[in-house]
């Protein structure tokens, strides 16, 4: 037996495509699509803030958000967010997921109406936490 490295992005496209194969044998009906997103905020020709992520089946997951430290505070997060809940309620998701660090302004999440799932204490160092948090949405029929 042997383990080999393997190209990253070549590997993961077989993985996924291999996964998408048995989990279609399983659930036929669901569709394995992911729709990437990528937004900026820009002001006067300055990227001010970016978001990145994707939707798959039920929900959208937030991969990537940052906001310039001269923007934050300016309603740039805010904007940013309000964009991807737009496409979250247009797609009739069911969630929102993110991953967050304690030094990356928790409460921001908190204040939009994420729920905290999971904590990670002492990472990624000491004394600072990982934190997973949900945004849950129902519609009526």
């Amino acid at each position: 037996m042997e383990i080999k490295e393997s190209d990253y992005i070549e590997n993961k496209n077989i993985t996924k495509t291999e996964l998408d194969k048995y989990t279609k044998e399983i659930f036929p009906e669901l569709d394995n699509e992911s729709k990437e997103f990528s937004f900026l905020y820009e002001e006067k020709g300055k990227i001010l803030g970016r978001i990145v992520g994707f939707q798959h089946w039920d929900h959208i997951q937030i991969e990537l958000f940052f906001v310039s430290k001269d923007a934050r505070g300016k309603g740039v997060g805010i904007s940013l967010f309000s964009k991807i809940e737009e496409l979250a309620k247009q797609n009739k998701v069911s969630y929102i997921l993110l991953e967050t660090m304690s030094f990356n302004a928790p409460t921001f999440y908190e204040k939009r109406g994420f729920e905290l799932l999971a904590t990670i204490e002492n990472s990624p160092v000491k004394n600072e936490n990982r934190f997973f948090y949900i945004k849950r949405y129902s519609y009526e029929s």
